[in-house]
């Protein structure tokens, strides 16, 4: 019989119109979003570029002569002063040397792009830092995670990925960080804010209590339903999304190491502001493929629609009216995730609250631990709290509705 019930509202959910406007909605979001990413990519590669780069010279050479100016100009040119010229004249002449010989370069046409040189450079001074005995083993966890990223590409001989660079992964881990943060919640208030609220007309609950199945089942059947079609919804489309950004621009590297799981703790010995910064724990966090990265973002992700559809389902279980429904559900998910970054007494129970946890590879790699300077936010601590607050709200909103009485 559940399934039955079950079958039906998907049939009811996928025949209302505003299902395909939210869904229209959705795409022209993604949409959006990668034409933005776009954009930018556009603007750093020009900038990037060898006469972006000369052009930045130019202009680095231009303020240092100011500078060197200003300084000699002044009146009370004590050692410091005089030092601080001598640097900035020798800083100078060596971006003059780096500029004359990017203008030969591009006049000659042959600007090298020697990035195996660079990776080496940068793992050399990676690893300076890694045996300096005065820096702490806590600091150096996030040193030996960039050597592996850096090694990984030398040793299978591929370049490096720019950041701004869209790719099918880099695209589909920045559309969910956005989403997440700002839009899911919000997107699944207005498809599903009605789903219990709305029902309650003469013609469709009456008809629903009148057979011979428990509200119990009844309640249940509308909560797998919306689950199942906002998942399905959300999911299809950013998988399509991932599809055609990948075969027209690229994928990426999908093996590249990818960090998880790192762990922070407070910095007792620093003060930051009145508050102590967080520091990474030595010997936490571990490297996995980029491609199990964002499986289990996805997967992530799946949990958090759950826990959104269980508070929205709440609200609309307590609310009989679908508008008032709808506002509060839209007020909330807006409302908290901007209260927990602005005031601090919120902030500080950040990892209570389950609209925290939207940016799921934020919480895979432990950077939303310092985002809100919190070391509870981890990725345990989030499935816990998102599954506990699912089966919190559903069970209120099954008390609420078995036990009240329906007047229709």
């Amino acid at each position: 019989m559940l399934f039955t019930l079950t079958k039906n509202e998907l049939k009811k959910t996928f025949k209302r119109p505003k299902t395909y406007v939210v869904s229209l909605l959705f795409v022209a979001l993604i949409a959006l979003l990668y034409i933005g990413f776009y954009v930018e990519e556009r603007r750093m590669v020009k900038m990037n570029s060898p006469q972006g780069r000369l052009e930045q010279y130019q202009q680095q050479l231009t303020s240092m002569d100011q500078d060197i100016k200003t300084m000699e100009a002044s009146q009370n040119k004590d050692e410091s002063v005089e030092f601080t010229i001598k640097q900035r004249k020798e800083q100078r002449s060596e971006l003059q040397k780096n500029t004359d010989k990017l203008q030969q370069q591009i006049k000659s046409g042959n600007v090298v792009d020697d990035w195996k040189a660079q990776i080496d450079s940068e793992i050399e001074v990676l690893n300076k830092q890694k045996s300096d005995a005065t820096i702490p083993d806590r600091y150096k966890t996030g040193i030996d995670s960039r050597i592996t990223e850096l090694n990984y590409y030398k040793d299978n001989n591929l370049k490096p990925i720019d950041s701004w660079t869209v790719t099918g992964f880099s695209y589909l881990q920045k559309a969910l960080q956005i989403l997440g943060t700002l839009f899911l919640g919000v997107g699944i208030a207005v498809f599903m804010s009605d789903i219990v609220s709305g029902e309650c007309t003469p013609a469709t609950l009456k008809f629903l209590l009148i057979q011979p199945v428990s509200r119990g089942k009844v309640l249940l059947s509308k909560f797998l339903s919306v689950v199942i079609s906002t998942s399905a919804l959300i999911l299809s489309i950013e998988a399509i999304a991932f599809i055609l950004i990948g075969l027209f621009k690229g994928f990426g590297y999908a093996s590249v190491p990818t960090v998880i799981g790192t762990r922070y703790q407070f910095d007792m010995s620093k003060l930051q502001d009145g508050v102590h910064p967080l520091i990474q724990v030595a010997g936490t966090g571990s490297t996995i493929p980029l491609w199990n990265f964002t499986v289990r973002t996805i997967v992530l992700q799946v949990l958090f629609i759950l826990v959104c559809c269980s508070f929205i389902f709440l609200i609309s279980s307590i609310v009989k009216s679908s508008m008032i429904s709808m506002a509060i559900s839209s007020i909330l998910t807006i409302l908290i995730p901007i209260l927990t970054q602005v005031l601090n007494p919120i902030k500080k129970i950040a990892h209570f609250l389950f609209l925290t946890y939207g940016d799921t590879s934020s919480v895979l790699n432990g950077s939303l631990a310092m985002q809100y300077n919190n070391p509870n936010l981890n990725i345990t601590w989030a499935i816990a709290v998102m599954v506990v607050s699912s089966i919190v709200f559903y069970a209120i909103s099954h008390f609420v509705f078995t036990k009240r009485d329906i007047l229709i």
